[in-house]
């Protein structure tokens, strides 16, 4: 099989080019410095996707290409409206300009697997959310990742394309970004202190576990929440963090003192119009539980994951 991956080049898309290339396919990456003979061109931000002169990539060949359109304006907290029409622009318009573009090749992929969100949802809390759960995102992020799914089912129905789309928590993998990150700097410089008594559980994936199970939804298309199942606690991660480098538990605060300090954060960041390292947002995030549930891709195309805590010492890597 052919397999075009868009943000290739990314965190989660190394993962994915590596399981694809394992799997036996020919491998395009989608990047904006191609340097090798399987990467195109593409700045999704200024609206640049360079199919047409990767003699490999348009060669004349049976209908068996796999489109894994993972590139993306990730999950951030936009500062500026120019920063929320980033989201429109790379997300949405960037969908567009692949659609469009797919549409001029010889032949019409076989099938296309879209890397969305479980922000979708626009929840802040709640357990075992499903694929059922209204689509009711109201920050920049999750309405940008709704729209470029209808999008993407829309042109699957018209061309008669299988549509796979992943939807996914909060992704952990080898020095993960984002987040993730920045809980693991926390922890190492000794400024990270945990809110109450840690135990909101908060749904995870492993990358490579993601990596493993796109060919079959390319194969077999439907909508899923991909979890580690397991969806750890605060306090576990931090644990576990601390005892694989080798450090004191981290310091705590109770949640009263947190919410006191997160309102005062809100306040400054609405008298400035900053962002501050906390606020009642934050705090409410933290010491709340928010779950999706897996059981669809359990049940329907045999998703097996691994437990991410069990995954720690590589993710400090």
């Amino acid at each position: 099989m052919k397999c075009l991956i868009t943000g290739g080049t990314g965190f989660l898309g190394k993962y994915i080019v590596n399981q694809m290339q394992q799997n036996g396919n020919e491998v395009f990456i989608t990047t904006r410095h191609p340097q090798q003979n399987n990467h195109i061109l593409a700045d999704f931000e200024r609206g640049i996707l360079d199919l047409e002169t990767n003699a490999g990539f348009t060669k004349e060949s049976e209908n068996n290409l796999i489109v894994i359109h993972a590139a993306g304006k990730a999950h951030s907290v936009p500062k500026s409206d120019a920063e929320q029409k980033s989201f429109y622009d790379i997300n949405v318009e960037g969908t567009k300009l692949l659609l469009q573009k797919l549409e001029t090749l010889q032949k019409l992929p076989k099938s296309m697997v879209f890397i969305s969100s479980v922000s979708v949802y626009g929840r802040e809390t709640g357990q075992d959310i499903s694929e059922s759960e209204p689509l009711n995102a109201t920050e920049p992020y999750g309405k940008s990742k709704i729209e470029s799914e209808k999008l993407i089912l829309e042109w699957g129905r018209k061309y008669k394309v299988m549509i796979g789309i992943a939807r996914l928590p909060l992704v952990a993998g080898k020095n993960p970004p984002g987040n993730l990150q920045s809980l693991i700097s926390g922890i190492k410089s000794g400024r990270y202190f945990r809110i109450g008594n840690g135990k909101a559980r908060k749904s995870m994936v492993w990358a490579a576990d993601i990596a493993s199970v796109l060919q079959v939804i390319s194969e077999k298309g439907g909508i899923y929440n991909l979890t580690d199942g397991y969806h750890p606690t605060f306090e576990e991660l931090e644990d576990g963090i601390t005892s694989s480098l080798g450090l004191r538990q981290v310091k705590k605060i109770s949640t009263f003192i947190a919410t006191m300090a997160g309102i005062v954060g809100s306040i400054l960041g609405n008298m400035t119009g900053k962002k501050m390292p906390i606020d009642r947002k934050t705090v409410a995030k933290i010491t709340s539980p928010l779950t999706f549930s897996d059981l669809k891709a359990r049940e329907e195309i045999g998703w097996r994951p691994s437990g991410v805590l069990g995954h720690i010492n590589e993710m400090l890597l």
